[in-house]
């Protein structure tokens, strides 16, 4: 069994551990975690960025109100105060000790703005690297501390409690069975991240498994707030664990993208994620379905696809409606419609020119079509003449649906938002 002695005990090797480590670096102090030392928890996988109230035209008590309108009730003010006041100075700590944000082109801080802030205050660094450049700053300032040791890839086993129930160190165990280890101190921090775990789907790291939690209720500490579990709104779709975050970033910046035209004359749109969730919610709504009967239904797209139409609807709408989105990388009138009978795809958008192939496809002779509930052309205008001809044809294949026509999407995806 090993035994080590110091000051001040530090269960978490994240931005909270790290930090409390260096502010507490006058004494002697020893960090335990789970995880190789900079590796694991949340802290390096963080990609949002850090809000503090550092621009010209901002304020902690500006940051402070919108904290307090996005809590709706729920923040105590003193704590915002707090958090609001001191973030800048402990911005300028973590640059001193390395921390490289983002910066404009002469040399600023780049701030982005996200969610509730009504001003630009949120740090990146490396785009959507926070966490780990944050990580990887305190972990370099911690190495340079002699007062700080390193116990890493111990599992917490419980804390211990003196005679009196007084809190007087911890013991854990090395790779979660090995070596046994005791850490004598005459405090100790929990800074153990999260519960987020316990939930089958989630961007939470295996460390976050709640025993932090479980230690302090087990020596009878006042457990506050648990009802309050961190998760990330957005994530990627795949059978990965944990599931891949999709940055706050997306959520809050946006482009201008520069497209030929229908007329040819390049045009420059100024989209962002607003843009598209505005025209995904309502095209559902113009198309009668309810959000729960768009999730059971899929989409057939064919690649490349124009940015409002085929991006907007044929790709964009059927994913925020949960719907299965089904591409052909490259269009042929055979591949088309062996995926169609193969797959019955729900929902169809296409270019008039795609309606007007399928018209002549011999694969879908005598084929069954009532599994179509809306079908949908756009990037460029369909004459009255095709329109006719492809609900004549969608009725002779037991299809009770007409087409739907839109034209000039890309315009209305900037517009959808106004």
């Amino acid at each position: 069994m090993q035994k080590i002695s110091a000051d001040v005990a530090i269960i978490g090797g994240g931005i909270a551990g790290l930090s409390a480590a260096l502010g507490l670096s006058q004494r002697k102090v020893v960090v335990v975690t789970k995880a190789e030392f900079g590796k694991g928890g949340s802290t390096p996988i963080a990609q949002g960025g850090i809000a503090c109230a550092m621009g010209k035209d901002d304020s902690p008590d500006l940051h402070t109100a919108d904290t307090l309108v996005a809590g709706d009730g729920l923040s105590v003010k003193d704590c915002v105060d707090i958090l609001t006041a001191e973030g800048p100075e402990q911005i300028r700590k973590l640059i001193e000790n390395g921390a490289q944000f983002d910066r404009t082109p002469d040399g600023e801080l780049s701030f982005g703005r996200e969610a509730a802030h009504c001003r630009r205050r949120i740090l990146h660094a490396n785009g959507d690297s926070t966490g780990a450049e944050v990580e990887r700053a305190l972990v370099a300032a911690v190495k340079k501390c002699p007062n700080i040791e390193i116990v890493e890839n111990c599992y917490v086993a419980d804390l211990i409690q003196d005679q009196n129930g007084a809190i007087s160190g911890l013991y854990g165990r090395i790779n979660g069975g090995g070596d046994t280890i005791v850490v004598e101190a005459q405090a100790v921090v929990l800074a153990c991240g999260g519960i987020g775990r316990v939930y089958q789907f989630t961007t939470n790291p295996a460390e976050s498994v709640g025993d932090g939690l479980a230690i302090a209720a087990r020596v009878r500490a006042v457990l506050s707030d648990v009802e309050f579990v961190q998760f990330h709104p957005t994530a990627l779709n795949t059978k990965l664990d944990p599931l891949p975050l999709l940055t706050e970033a997306l959520r809050g910046e946006g482009a201008i993208l520069y497209a030929g035209g229908t007329t040819g004359t390049t045009k420059g749109i100024m989209l962002s994620n607003l843009n598209f969730n505005a025209l995904a919610l309502q095209t559902i709504a113009a198309s009668g379905f309810t959000m729960e009967e768009i999730s059971d239904m899929k989409m057939l797209s064919v690649m490349p696809v124009f940015h409002g139409f085929g991006l907007g609807i044929g790709i964009h709408t059927a994913l925020i409606g949960g719907a299965t989105c089904i591409l052909v990388p490259q269009f042929s009138v055979k591949t088309y419609a062996d995926v169609l009978v193969k797959q019955k795809p729900n929902l169809i958008p296409g270019v008039p020119t795609l309606f007007e192939a399928l018209l002549r496809a011999p694969k879908l002779d005598g084929v069954d079509l009532s599994f179509l509930k809306g079908i949908f052309s756009g990037g460029d205008s369909l004459s009255p003449e095709l329109k006719k001809k492809v609900d004549a044809f969608l009725r002779a294949h037991n299809c009770d649906q007409q087409i739907r026509e839109g034209y000039g999407t890309t315009e209305c995806v900037t517009a959808s938002c106004l």
